[in-house]
């Protein structure tokens, strides 16, 4: 009986040095019914050189190439050239453990959606596992709230998708941040069964160059047009918006910090408004008990000092 076809989509962009450890974790996998949708996204190293290289000695890569568009229009072009049941995502510079895949797809016949743990792979080889707990997630309310929970994480990178469960679904390619969990957000809200297991698939490559370091900007704060699209969506719903809080409050924060430690000053001026949005969840954060004393403690330094809370905020942030 044949098995069902994973299909592995990778954007490739400038990422020459590190592809072969990405290509070579995917077809050494234990599970071996798999193709690789690679996507060169007009890079200007050797990434297409790699790729066609690869596609020489195994037929199961097939290469696409693409002006420059960004990582979510790479991804798009995978899912249009997909003709796997299922669909895994990778970024060119990450890897898979050897049986992610295997494990992955033998964790629930009937999920749409299987989650494995992520680790972060640093620059000096430490390894940091971001795990959540095992479970089986039916309840169409239960699963978008473990998504703002973070139970159910927001990369598109550490997740087997069943095809029919990602349906039309697409990344918004006007998106410079935030892609990820937008694309994940909209095929929750579609589907039925998710799984959480406690296996290390998928390793994270924390490098300095990557794009993620770029220094602050204004793509930085869309992530705050789609938390209020969200919150638009759930916000007659009690429980939803005791679960939104925690993610919103998260992203305010870090945002926060990002301008506190931005030495251009050129965003400071959105101080006062990153204080508005949370005090405007502020009584449903103060009165949860799933929320974290220590986060407790710093919305109400912000709602009641909010200078003494971005220099005490400036200086904790400094030595993490």
């Amino acid at each position: 009986m044949s098995q069902p076809l994973i299909s592995v989509i990778i954007p490739a962009y400038n990422v020459a040095g590190y592809l072969p450890r990405c290509l070579d974790s995917v077809l050494g996998q234990t599970y071996t019914d798999l193709e690789i949708v690679a996507v060169d996204d007009g890079s200007a190293d050797d990434t297409l050189t790699v790729l066609h290289a690869y596609a020489e000695r195994d037929d199961r890569v097939r290469v696409f190439t693409q002006p420059n568009s960004g990582v979510s229009g790479a991804r798009n072009r995978g899912l249009d050239n997909a003709t796997g049941e299922y669909v895994f995502f990778l970024d060119g510079d990450d890897w898979l453990a050897p049986d992610a895949l295997e494990r992955l797809l033998n964790a629930d016949a009937d999920a749409d959606i299987v989650q494995g743990v992520h680790a972060n792979a640093h620059e000096n080889g430490e390894v940091e596992p971001i795990t959540v707990k095992e479970a089986t997630l039916t309840d169409p309310c239960e699963i978008v709230q473990s998504y703002f929970f973070n139970h159910i994480q927001e990369s598109s990178c550490n997740k087997l998708f069943r095809r029919t469960a990602i349906g039309d679904v697409r990344f918004d390619e006007t998106l410079a941040v935030a892609e990820d969990s937008k694309f994940v957000y909209a095929v929750l809200k579609q589907t039925k069964c998710v799984r959480l297991i406690a296996d290390i698939t998928y390793y994270y490559y924390i490098r300095s160059d990557s794009c993620v370091h770029d220094a602050l900007a204004d793509k930085h704060f869309a992530v705050l047009t789609l938390r209020d699209a969200q919150y638009e969506e759930i916000q007659r719903d009690a429980s939803m918006r005791r679960a939104f809080a925690c993610k919103y409050v998260q992203d305010v924060f870090h945002l926060i910090h990002c301008v506190l430690q931005d030495a251009s000053g050129t965003h400071t001026h959105r101080l006062p408004s990153l204080r508005k949005r949370v005090l405007r969840l502020k009584g449903v954060l103060l009165t949860q008990k799933t929320v974290s004393t220590k986060l407790k403690i710093g919305v109400l330094l912000l709602w009641l000092a909010p200078s003494v809370f971005y220099r005490t905020y400036r200086r904790i942030r400094a030595v993490e």
